[in-house]
Parts: C-alpha cells; sequence; structure tokens
C-alpha cells in the first residue's frame, strides 16, 4: 500500500472513531449504530468493518481517544498555569482548582461524564479496560510531575507525596459527577468553592500565609 493510501486509510480511521464520539455525546453507548456512523461520515458500514472488528472495537477506539483528550487539555491547563501565575490566589484560581472551585462550569461537566461513561463501558470491555488503565497511569504519572513542580515553586507542601496530591485532584474533579445528581441537597457555589479553598490551605506549604 503506497504511503498516500495509508494516509487515507488513517484518515478515514480517524473520522469514524470522531463520528463516534460526536455520536456517544449525543446519545450514549446502547442507542449507538453503525449505520449512524457510517451515515455521519459517508462511508458504508463495510468500510467500519474495515478498520474495526465491530462495534465494541470502534467504540473502545472512541472512548479511549475521548478519554486521553479530556486528560490531555486538563494537563495542559495546569503546565501552562504554572508557567504564568504568580499570586497564590492565582494558583488556586487559574491552576490547580478551576473545574473544582466552579462545578456549573459546562466544559468540566462534560469531561466528568464522558470519563465516567468511558470507565462504565471498560467493565465489559477488556481491552478497553487495559488501555485505560494504561493511559491512566501514564496521565497520572505527568500530574505528578506538574505537582512536584508546584511544589518547587512552593505552592504545595513539599512533605506530600506528589502522586497522592495529583490523585486526589482527579478523584474530586470526577466525583464532582455526584454534584450533578445532588439535587435540593447541593449547596451553593460559593460555599462550595469556600471548602475547596480550605483544602488548598491543608495542602500548602505550613509557612504559607492564608489570604
Amino acid at each position: 500500500m503506497s504511503d498516500d493510501g495509508s494516509s487515507e486509510q488513517e484518515a478515514t480511521r480517524e473520522r469514524l472513531i470522531d463520528a463516534t464520539i460526536d455520536l456517544l455525546s449525543k446519545r450514549g453507548n446502547h442507542a449507538l449504530r453503525l449505520a449512524d456512523v457510517a451515515k455521519e461520515t459517508g462511508v458504508a458500514v463495510s468500510t467500519i468493518y474495515a478498520h474495526f472488528r465491530d462495534r465494541t472495537d470502534l467504540v473502545a477506539a472512541a472512548r479511549l481517544k475521548q478519554f486521553k483528550a479530556h486528560a490531555d487539555e486538563a494537563l495542559k491547563t495546569v503546565e501552562l498555569g504554572l508557567q504564568v501565575m504568580g499570586e497564590r490566589s492565582e494558583f488556586a484560581g487559574v491552576v490547580f482548582w478551576p473545574s473544582l472551585r466552579y462545578p456549573t462550569e459546562e466544559a468540566g461537566k462534560t469531561r466528568r461524564w464522558d470519563r465516567i461513561e468511558a470507565m462504565a463501558d471498560s467493565r465489559h470491555i477488556p481491552e478497553l479496560a487495559e488501555q485505560l488503565t494504561d493511559l491512566q497511569s501514564t496521565l497520572s504519572l505527568r500530574a505528578a510531575e506538574l505537582a512536584t513542580r508546584a511544589q518547587e515553586q512552593g505552592w504545595i507542601d513539599p512533605a506530600l507525596d506528589p502522586k497522592a496530591v495529583s490523585l486526589l485532584t482527579q478523584v474530586l474533579r470526577l466525583g464532582l459527577a455526584l454534584w450533578d445528581l445532588s439535587g435540593e441537597a447541593q449547596p451553593s457555589e460559593e460555599a462550595w468553592a469556600e471548602v475547596m479553598d480550605r483544602m488548598l490551605v491543608a495542602i500548602a506549604p505550613p509557612d504559607q500565609p492564608s489570604e
């Protein structure tokens, strides 16, 4: 196969994955049909089978790409923030707590539910579970490296394990799905932000003045 042919095949595969991500976001896994993916991309269903073993294989590829894209975006935000912030308040608002202090932000809500749905699908797709485990391990190590940088810059207590700090932030972000389902038990955004700021003080260096 020529290089042009390989590039075209890869482009088609990516279009199929991207269309599947879009349909999964709109309809969920149970309502996804290969005929709809084919219609969205303008290809025949047989073309899908030329790139993926079956529907499950396509869903796994879509979930993996979606999961990685959301995580990469979050890590990039932290990395850029560490480069430009100056005051402790900026660390809280720009780097560490943005998606935690403002749980009603639509982009953050989309990210957490997409990741939850990917993990839910992995319960019944062993290959996806293995891939997500490898991916999450890599992403967590990257997040721990950023936590170490924050420690070196004086924003996080250097006595804390950076892996534990990075995992804490990820667990909290994912757990905010419960915010979306809290109904009348949901606190005000101001009250929630205060709790998050208190937590930030708890992981700051002991001699870090509060603001």
